[in-house]
């Protein structure tokens, strides 16, 4: 059962902490040594895995996001413990879910669908999906946890502190407000299905029936703010379909369409489905089509946030460190109180990410040389850091970005980028 109530959940979140602290302690008192201090980060992050897979909700998510944060900087052993947060989620007992449906679509709600399975065949942190049946038709019903959206202030208050704490102890003096209220916006947002009914139905009109892509369509009448029903578009995982060892002109093909999807998103329309978990794509070979899944992170960004972004863009090949500075600090990327150190090598990080659209064509996204390059410059960036928290204002877009060159590099694809980059500064 979910802890659903503020004294539980804060008391669970708590206990967490206090978990996690006797662990450093426990290590500080042992003999230390490369063995010994990855076996206690494997600890950590099962006491982390273990707690937030239970609570569901923002304390899962917020959970999921430092496990993607981290995943190039932790050592593989420890990434693959928190990656159990974004993909093998524990289950909630049917009877728990049942309760939601009732409650939002009336009393004895499956008897308003043919068929209803009741073993979910996907588990996250805001809710639980299932296959069903109605005139014939194969439906998936999202269904949301009880209590999540009313736990997400109190979730978010308890792990902020438990953030905090860490920060602290590292003695720097990073203020995470900003990046917390952002993940809360942004949080009570996927929690309410009509809304992301609402952005469902406006990326399908967006895409104008563009063969490539294929989106769920809402069912009218049963879907309310926790139950979302929708058709069932089917498709293999990406796993799934590079197990059948597609030609290397069917993943350019792929790959493209999953570019073109961004800029039009971020650079036209100002709409983007910020979460690009693996999980939420799906892959029809036969069409050589994308299957896209959960807009409910999906953010809208102003015009003139886009026109100062892609400034930024443009000035990194010429332009000079005052001028990158003076655009990264207006844009909110980073403090202005970050020191040398911070500054030289956050300059360094810009001009090496655009190095896949500028340099040599095309571009190899398993060239392993870049990868390193940038992993190093980026994890060196981030110890760096004395004053910015995570950017809100780019939070949950680079997380798209990061997700779409992880996706292309697992592709193995070789992409002219020019044509991108021309894209992305000249709409």
């Amino acid at each position: 059962m979910i802890p659903k109530g503020l004294f539980s959940r804060s008391k669970e979140l708590l206990s967490l902490a206090g978990q996690l602290a006797a662990k450093e302690i426990e290590k500080k008192i042992k003999t230390s040594g490369a063995e010994s201090a990855l076996e206690h980060r494997m600890d950590q992050a099962r006491a982390m895995v273990d707690r937030l897979g239970r609570l569901k909700g923002a304390a899962m998510k917020a959970g999921q996001l430092l496990s993607i944060e981290t995943r190039d900087f932790l050592p593989k052993e420890v990434t693959e413990i928190l990656s159990q947060l974004q993909d093998k989620a524990p289950t909630v007992d049917f009877s728990e879910m049942e309760r939601v449906l009732n409650e939002d679509l009336g009393p004895n709600a499956l008897n308003r669908f043919s068929s209803f399975q009741t073993t979910p065949i996907a588990s996250a942190s805001i809710g639980q999906v299932y296959l069903a049946e109605l005139d014939g038709k194969k439906l998936a019903v999202k269904i949301q946890y009880p209590g999540v959206a009313e736990s997400i202030p109190s979730d978010l208050k308890i792990f902020r502190r438990i953030a905090e704490g860490a920060i602290f102890l590292s003695r720097k003096q990073i203020a995470l407000g900003d990046f917390f209220n952002e993940l809360e916006r942004v949080l009570v947002q996927e929690v309410d299905y009509t809304m992301e009914r609402a952005l469902m139905t406006e990326y399908t009109k967006n895409l104008d029936a563009d063969p490539r892509f294929k989106i769920p369509t809402p069912i009218e009448g049963l879907c309310t703010r926790r139950v979302l029903t929708m058709t069932l578009e089917e498709g293999l995982s990406v796993s799934e379909w590079l197990a059948t060892n597609p030609s290397e002109n069917d993943r350019t093909i792929l790959a493209k369409a999953i570019l073109d999807l961004y800029v039009l998103e971020f650079f036209h329309w100002g709409l983007v489905q910020t979460d690009a978990n693996f999980a939420n794509f799906k892959i029809r070979p036969a069409e050589q089509a994308w299957v896209l899944y959960d807009f409910g992170a999906t953010l809208r960004y102003p015009r003139e946030f886009i026109d100062r972004y892609r400034k930024l863009l443009s000035r990194i090949p010429v332009g000079d460190e005052a001028e990158l500075m003076a655009l990264s600090v207006e844009l909110g990327i980073l403090s202005a109180k970050e020191g040398e150190k911070a500054r030289r090598i956050f300059i360094q990080m810009l001009k090496e990410s655009i190095e896949p659209f500028v340099m040599k064509q095309p571009f190899i996204y398993s060239d392993g040389d870049y990868n390193d390059r940038i992993r190093r410059t980026v994890s060196a960036f981030i110890s760096s850091l004395e004053h910015s928290p995570p950017p809100k204002t780019i939070l949950f877009l680079h997380r798209k970005l990061g997700g779409i060159y992880q996706l292309l590099r697992t592709l193995d694809v070789s992409i002219d980028l020019a044509p991108y980059w021309t894209a992305m500064l000249h709409p």
